[in-house]
């Protein structure tokens, strides 16, 4: 699929995930059942996989890091390690942005992308921010 083709098709399947939300809510049985609904329903997952997928061709900026970036920069491999080992991170903890020795990209990095195996390998290092 070419950026835009992607693109397209996330805008669309965001309203069919707004309306799992929603009606998980109905779901009788407790939050787990209404969990189970919402995070099966098959909007949320082709969305998760797009989205995975597009960040790998997402055109990015890059900055300087701040203080805060500093503090929660780590080797790509480090962090990788963290994701698989335990999984010491997992994606309910924080969020990370791929980043270079001296500046941080937008692009969102998960702990379930390396799980899954889909993510960039242009990047050396990764920010991630704890909850």
């Amino acid at each position: 699929m070419t950026k835009e083709e992607y693109e397209k098709r996330l805008d669309e399947l965001d309203d069919q995930v707004h309306e799992a939300w929603e009606k998980s809510f109905e779901i009788e049985g407790g939050w787990k059942k209404a969990w189970e609904f919402y995070s099966n329903h098959p909007a949320v997952k082709e969305r998760e996989k797009l989205w995975r997928e597009y960040k790998l061709i997402k055109d990015y900026t890059l900055h300087d890091f701040d203080s805060l970036d500093k503090e929660c920069l780590m080797s790509f491999n480090e962090f990788a390690e963290c994701c698989k080992v335990g999984p010491l991170f997992c994606d309910s903890d924080g969020f990370g942005h791929y980043a270079t020795k001296t500046q941080v990209s937008d692009i969102v990095i998960s702990p379930s992308d390396i799980v899954s195996g889909v993510y960039r390998k242009d990047f050396t290092h990764v920010c991630w921010y704890n909850k």
